[in-house]
């Protein structure tokens, strides 16, 4: 099993994540992980013109498991997965088994993607999950 990793994620699209109204997250980048990730909700907001102060921001809100992680133009992948090839960004993550926090977790922002060993173990008591 591969240790959890984070993904920052300005907001709302966090939100949406938590929501569950969004399971494809797209990104610059793609990843060879597969497994736990944890949604991290950046401290700024995405678009100026949002009003996102009533949205968490600083923190761990979310759990989801990563699927699988794709370049936009893989077709058959962007088939399975319900992925938009028109995407702005070249990588789609894809994410199942979405658990918002009941309580989110406030931190620093994380330097690389792997998540401190104190945060982690506070992702995997039975109170952190909840479903979204």
């Amino acid at each position: 099993m591969s240790e959890p990793q984070f993904k920052c994620i300005r907001q709302p699209w966090a939100n949406l994540i938590v929501a569950n109204e969004r399971a494809v997250e797209t990104s610059i980048w793609g990843t060879s992980h597969r497994g736990t990730l944890a949604i991290y909700a950046t401290p700024g907001d995405a678009l100026d013109r949002d009003d996102t102060s009533h949205l968490p921001h600083g923190a761990i809100i979310a759990i989801a498991q990563l699927a699988d992680s794709h370049h936009k133009h893989d077709t058959n992948l962007c088939d399975r997965h319900s992925c938009n090839p028109r995407d702005a960004q070249p990588f789609h993550w894809v994410l199942t088994d979405i658990r918002a926090l009941s309580t989110p977790i406030r931190c620093a922002r994380p330097t690389s993607g792997r998540i401190p060993f104190h945060l982690a173990a506070a992702l995997h008591t039975p109170q952190a999950g909840t479903r979204a």
